[in-house]
Order: C-alpha cells, then structure tokens, then sequence
C-alpha cells in the first residue's frame, strides 16, 4: 500500500596536474606581410607570414601546477501512496526530497622566468648565460652573438606530418620537447626561477555549495487510462559561499611583479524558487496519445561566472571580473504531442513547444566611463573602506580616471523566446518479404525558431566639454537592445538512422544534421560569432554470440566532419576549426 526509497551518497575527486610546461618563441619584428579582406581564405594567411627561424626567440617558460578537489554528499527520498477511490479515478500520490552538499577547493601555482628576448643587444641575457654554462654543446653563445637572441633553430626537430589540419595549413615550427623541458629544470634550480604571483594566487578559490529540494505530485487515471492528469510543484533552495581575490597586475621592464590590492573576497548568493508543473495526457484509442504540459525548469551559471575573482591590468585598461549577483535563469515551458503507434507505420510523434526564459546569462563587455552605474556583483574597489588588501591597507579606486573595458556576466533583462516543432518516426519494417524484414528506421527533424533582446552597452558623444580648444565631446555610456536568435540554437536539426536486424547481427548507420548557431552576440553584427553547419556519420556494428557474449565494432565521424567557427553573419570564411578525425572502437562484451 505504500512505496518508498532513500538514497545516501557521498563522493570525492582529487585533479593534479604537477608540471605543465609551456615554452614561447616570439619573431617581434616584420613577421607578417600582407592584407587581410573579409575575402581572404585563412589558408591564404599562413601564406602571408615572413617567419625567419633566425630571428624568432626563446622568449618564455612556464611550469604551472594545478590542484583541483571536490567532495559531495546527498540525501534524497520518495514516498508513493496509490490509491483507488470508488473506481472513479485511480493513482498515486508522491512527495521527495533532496538535500546536495558540495565543497570545492582550487590551487594553482606558476614559475619560471620570461623576458629572455631582452637585454641581447649589447650582451648576453643573465639568464641565456647561465643556460650556457649549463649545457656548453648546445652553442647559447654563439648563437645569441649572432643572432641577438637565443633563436629557435637550435630546438628545432625534423618532425613533419602530411595530414596536419587535413593537410590544407603548414604544421609550422616543431621544437625538441626534452631539450626545452632540460632547460626549464635546469633554470628551476637558479635564482633566475621566479614564483608569479597573480597566476599562483589569483586563479585560487574555494566555496561551499548547498542544494535542497521538496517536491509533492499525484496522477489522476480517469476511465482507466483514457485521461492522466498529473499536477505537481517543486520547491528549491540554493546557497553558495567562495572566496576568491581582487588584485591589480603589475608589469615592471616587461616582467610580471607582484599584484597590488591584493585581497581576499567572499562572496554568498542564495535564491528560492516555487516552480508548478502540470501535464496531461489523453489516449482516446489503442493507436493515439495526446500529451500537453506546463512545466517551469531552471538553467544555473557556471560556478566560476560567480566565483569572486577580480582584476584590472596594469595599464588600467583592461578589467576581468565574475558577477557574484547571478541568478538562475528561469523557463517557462509549454509542450503538445500527438503520438500515433501502429503496426505497419510504427511509433509516429509530432510535437510543439514554446518557452520564455526569464534572466537568461550573458557574456557582456562594458566600456566604462566615470559615472555609470555597474551591476552590482562585480566588487571592483571603488576608493571606499570596504575593500581591504592583504597587508591591512585599502584597495585604490580602479575606476577613478579610467576608462576600462570590463568584461563580466550579467542576467539579461529581456525575455527570450524560444519555440519550435518536432517529428519523429520510429519504424520495423517487419512486413517486408524475406530479408528486408529486418530493416529499421528513426527519423527525427525540429524546426527551431528564438529570439533575445541583448542588451548591449556602447559610448556615444555628449555635451561639449566647456573650454575644451579645440572643442571635445564627453563621453556617455548608454545601452540599448540588440536582438538576435538564442545562442547555441540552430534552427534545423535532423536525425537519420537506419538500422538492420537479423538473428544475433545488428548494425545503425546515423547521421546527424544541424545548422549554424549564435555562439555570440556583440554589439553589431558584423562582430558576432557562429559556428556552421555541422554533419556527422557514424557506424555501429553488433554480433551477439550467446546470451552473455557480444563483440562490437564502432565507426565515428565516417565523414571526417570538422567544427567551424565564424565571425560575422556571412559564414564565409572561419575564424576557428577543429578537428576530431576518424576513430574506431572494436571491442568485446561480457555480460555476468
């Protein structure tokens, strides 16, 4: 008479990545020639480039360490209690509940040394002097002699590949790993090894999370299945608390020192929502369901687009900082089905849907000036004694006489609209004579169309400044709507597979189709960010031997397809590939 289930859980996981090299050569004069048009095919920039192997230095090395640890605990329960009243309506009624506590902590640490295509001009770099001393064979003094710095040709390695980005772009330099990593443990031991201190200290953060849920639903059958009405509502609590830092960078004779206004910052949000669902369906006959649905979901940020971490370069130009005010985004969604389940047509399903979405997150840049207001989550020092370094002294305005541009998340004020229909065919073509009764096919296709008003912030002229010879405009901050299509929304997807059934042999042969997406609005379109069109192929092969052994074939991405990225709306040329390439995974399976 009654049903019930509790779960307890608790897990922990342990990230270190102790030595994480990286080596930078830099060719700072005449490395490039050419001019690029909106026209200009990226496989004709490469092309485009002046590199002299002679002239590009050994100019950085990095050792990073990073240590990332969570640890989770939950609790969650549910009680069912059927029922059956006079045979006029028979169901269940069900209540839950889910507590989820999370604890996270992030350390990273980086060293090295930087600058080394400094100081050649009139003699040895300090640093390339001791490298020398260290490993006389590799020539240092000589080279540097000659060249002015330590060049890259005495790394370099004869590795090529013909394949490389399917072949259309030269691989380019390739340097000896070992070499480079000798080098960097070599320096590791000098006084020459610096610790920087933004890069081991502003990356650390540590928070606590903590979720918790209540739910209460009951199903209604009404003339044995003929009518379901299921009502419901969801209560949930969510609590977060990290710490973090602010800090300003600091740049001495092209070298990174120590940060000013460093400081400690903690940051707690907290939200509560009330969130009603209702569905209901009707089977009027064996063959045809009708489902409609009203259900509220939210969509939580990124817990690092609220992590208190904070900075403004050293030239006051430049200002990165999470929003510790952000809010879940909140939808409202509406769905109708209509499902048709037949032998010879098999399991046929159109459906619609329609959603708000309230507080939807952004990206946005801001080009401050003196007197706007910020949203409030970014705890940017504002010359008051609310902000206090490391050392017990207050953090300077950042903001006072300048005029950076700040990049942050926000909640956008606008709702977005997103609504769509889609179909979907499930199929055995059973009826079919001889072998072609194994024959299967899915088919899935949805139209999707969306619509966000971004709001974007831009500068425009003021009143004339009084005095100014000549005259000069002030300049004002001011935000206005931009609309566009929801981001990472294409507006067609589609979905083939078909598949082959007999005895023990099963095989799926899929494609996938969708198209463009907004990765990102800016504030005009010329400037906005796609990915285009993506297709895929891929190949499943089964051969079941006896109830418990199966051996399996895997073919992925037959069509090579890769990622593709553009900037502006024409989609001509990208700004940004990526490929995966062809796999297969063979495999045998055990079932005990």
């Amino acid at each position: 008479w009654i049903k019930y289930d509790l779960s307890l859980s608790k897990n922990e996981s342990h990230y270190s990545d102790p030595t994480n090299y990286s080596f930078q050569f830099v060719q700072e004069n005449s490395s490039f020639t050419g001019t690029v048009t909106a026209d200009t095919d990226p496989r004709e920039i490469p092309l485009m480039a002046t590199i002299d192997s002679a002239k590009t230095g050994f100019a950085n090395i990095n050792v990073r360490d990073y240590t990332r640890d969570e640890q989770q605990s939950s609790l969650q329960f549910n009680v069912t209690l059927p029922f059956n009243l006079y045979d006029i309506t028979t169901g269940y009624l069900k209540v839950g509940g889910k507590w989820k506590g999370l604890n996270r902590w992030n350390d990273e640490n980086d060293h090295g040394v930087n600058g080394l295509q400094y100081g050649n001009g009139s003699g040895p770099n300090p640093t390339l002097a001791d490298l020398d001393s260290a490993y006389p064979d590799w020539g240092i003094k000589e080279l540097v002699r000659q060249n002015g710095d330590l060049p890259i040709t005495a790394f370099l390695t004869d590795y090529s590949r013909d394949n490389f980005l399917n072949g259309e772009y030269p691989l380019g330099f390739v340097a000896n790993r070992d070499m480079l990593k000798q080098a960097a443990d070599y320096l590791a031991t000098t006084s020459r090894w610096l610790t920087y201190a933004v890069n081991s200290r502003g990356r650390d953060y540590d928070g606590h999370e903590e979720y918790q849920a209540l739910y209460a639903m009951a199903e209604f059958n009404f003339m044995g299945d003929f009518i379901s009405f299921t009502p419901g509502v969801r209560w949930e609590k969510d609590y977060s608390k990290y710490h973090g830092q602010r800090y300003r960078e600091v740049t001495i004779n092209n070298t990174a020192a120590a940060p000013a206004d460093l400081g400690l910052v903690e940051s707690v949000r907290q939200n509560e929502f009330l969130l009603p669902m209702i569905h209901l369906k009707v089977q009027p006959t064996d063959w045809l369901k009708i489902r409609l649905a009203r259900t509220e979901t939210l969509t939580r940020p990124d817990y690092m687009q609220y992590t208190p971490i904070s900075s403004i370069n050293s030239y006051a130009s430049y200002v990165r900082a999470a929003n510790t005010s952000l809010k879940p985004a909140h939808s409202t969604n509406w769905d109708a089905s209509v499902s048709i389940f037949e032998n010879n047509i098999g399991l046929f399903t159109v459906a619609g849907f329609y959603k708000t979405i309230k507080d939807l997150i952004f990206q946005v840049t801001i080009n401050y000036r003196n007197g706007i207001t910020l949203p409030d989550g970014l705890l940017l020092p504002d010359g008051t004694d609310k902000y206090l370094n490391d050392d017990g002294s207050y953090a300077s305005n950042w903001l006072k006489n300048a005029s950076p541009q700040i990049d942050t998340y926000i909640n956008n004020e606008e709702p977005a609209i997103y609504k769509g229909v889609e179909i979907d065919w499930q199929t055995h073509f059973w009826y079919l004579p001889s072998v072609f009764s194994g024959l299967i096919l899915n088919v899935n296709y949805t139209y999707i169309t969306s619509d966000i008003g971004k709001k974007i912030y831009y500068v425009v002229n003021g009143p004339i400044i009084p005095g100014s010879r000549p005259p000069r405009y002030s300049q004002i901050l001011t935000d206005s709507l931009r609309h566009s299509r929801m981001p990472d929304q294409p507006t067609h997807i589609a979905n083939i597979t078909i598949g082959y059934d007999l005895g023990g042999f099963s095989a799926r042969l899929s494609y996938l189709y969708q198209t463009d997406k907004t990765a990102f609005i800016s504030t005009q379109p010329i400037l906005d960010q796609y990915t285009g069109p993506y297709s895929r192929l891929d190949l499943t092969l089964q051969q079941k031997i006896n109830e418990n052994f199966q051996v399996f074939a895997n073919f992925n991405n037959l069509n090579n397809t890769r990622d593709i990225s553009y900037r502006g709306n024409t989609l001509i040329n990208p700004t940004y590939m990526e490929y995966y390439g062809f796999t297969t995974d063979v495999g045998i399976r055990y079932k005990l």
